[in-house]
This record gives C-alpha cells, structure tokens and sequence, in this order.
C-alpha cells in the first residue's frame, strides 16, 4: 500500500463508519429484498433497486477504501433512511418510523465522526 492508500484508510473513522453505513446498507437492502417477495410491485422493485444500488457503491468505496467515497455514499444513505422515517411517521407505523431513524442517525453521527477524524489526521506542514 502506498503512502496515498494509507491516507485514503488510515484515519481513526474509517472503518467504524463503513461498518455502521454497511449495516444500514445491508437492512436497507434486506427490507426492500422481503418486500419485493412479498408485494412483488413496481414500487417494491424500484426500492429494492435503489438498495441495491447503494449497497453496491459502498462496497466498491470500501475495496477503494476512499473515504470521500465513503462520506458521499454514507450521507446518501442518511438521506434515504431520513426519508423513510418521514414516511413511517407520515402512516403512523412506530417501527417504519423509529428503526430508519435510528439508523440515519447512527450513520450520520458515525460519518460525521469519520469526517472530523479525517480533518485532524491531516499533515500540517511545520510552523517556525
């Protein structure tokens, strides 16, 4: 690995934050998954579409292990659980509504975390 590899990976952050944003990606994905075999609708597929899609990009930024690929992928997947809890709350369904809560907001904490690591990871050239 050289030295540019070791910054893109090396900061404190990382991993927990690819672990936490996996773990969203990974139930995201499973939800859609299990709806698509229980409703089989188009919406269910577009769903599940979108899941996969985003499971497959944090992957690809993890094998990268580009931590800007992370935050960008990351934050999308704040967005989309966000949103799901706006819809679980919109139907009044306490489970579709706190459990895409709480995983936007341990993923953004997690991303926002990794992203402060990162800034002060940084190599500061030496002041006289």
């Amino acid at each position: 690995m050289n030295n540019a590899d070791a910054e893109l990976s090396s900061y404190r952050g990382f991993w927990p934050a690819t672990s936490i944003a996996g773990a969203n990606a990974v139930v995201s994905t499973g939800f859609a998954i299990a709806t698509v075999v229980a409703e089989s609708s188009s919406t269910a597929w577009y769903a599940a579409d979108r899941a996969a899609a985003l499971l497959v990009a944090l992957i690809v930024v993890v094998a990268l292990r580009h931590r800007a690929g992370l935050l960008v992928v990351g934050w999308m997947l704040v967005g989309v659980q966000a949103v799901d809890a706006l819809i679980g709350l919109a139907t009044a369904d306490v489970t579709k509504t706190v459990g895409p809560a709480a995983l936007a907001v341990a993923t953004g904490v997690a991303l926002f975390l990794a992203a402060r690591s990162a800034e002060g990871s940084k190599v500061r050239p030496d002041r006289p």
